[in-house]
């Protein structure tokens, strides 16, 4: 009996001594990399998509891009979204406004273009242009054209952690709200801090966003909240 008693208490100090070893270690968390060029410089695809409403969300809405300085006019197409492999149907080309901008990653294109035209309640995809491609077809939903109740979501200063942290608040509200109609994002939106990277906290702003601001309209609202 004390044999078997002397073996359990072994036994349960070689595990808890194992269990010591496997506490998860704490990793210092960094902020923006400061890293001119990577991983935040301009590509031939387009990035940083972000779609805004127009002053009438039921008929007009518009979206940015940006890409590195080849692409020189800002270009996208509209369509009805089809139910169907062909994804899109009456598609028309529109052009719009580009920018060139220098900054710590280097030069980039910044465009702006405008949907005018739309239809109350409709669903539409649009895709945008970068000089080795297109973006993938991307959808949306215009506003109704009367009052009706809708969702949206609203997030104050982002700023500090931003992809490392805000991500998960940005992305689970999205998933939680399911069809949110817009999301407003009140200031600060980042830091601006001297030793960040802006363009760096600019990057990991949409990246924070993810797709969802691509296909639900925001409202990006500078300074304070």
């Amino acid at each position: 009996m004390k044999r078997t008693l002397l073996s359990l208490a072994a036994a349960m100090a070689l595990l808890a001594g194992a269990a010591a070893h496997a506490q998860p270690q704490i990793v210092p968390v960094l902020d923006a990399p400061r890293a001119p060029g990577a991983p935040y410089a301009a590509t031939g695809l387009p990035d940083r998509i972000v779609l805004t409403p127009g002053a009438d969300p039921a008929r007009a809405m518009a979206v940015a891009f940006r890409t590195d300085a080849r692409q020189t006019l800002a270009q996208a197409e509209i369509g009805l979204a089809a139910a169907g492999p062909s994804v899109a149907k009456d598609v028309r080309a529109l052009s719009g406004e580009t920018r060139t901008i220098e900054t710590e990653n280097g030069q980039a294109a910044y465009h702006q273009i405008r949907f005018d035209d739309l239809s109350p309640a409709t669903r539409y995809v649009y895709r945008v242009r970068g000089a080795d491609g297109w973006s993938e077809w991307i959808g949306f939903r215009t506003a109704a054209a009367d009052a009706q109740p809708f969702t949206f979501l609203y997030f104050g200063d982002l700023q500090n952690g931003i992809l490392r942290e805000g991500s998960r608040t940005v992305r689970t509200a999205y998933a939680m709200a399911a069809n949110p109609a817009f999301a407003l994002h009140a200031g600060d939106l980042v830091a601006s801090r001297d030793d960040l990277s802006h363009d760096d906290e600019w990057g990991e702003w949409t990246a924070a966003a993810g797709r969802p601001a691509r296909r639900h309209s925001a409202g990006p609202r500078a300074g304070q909240s």
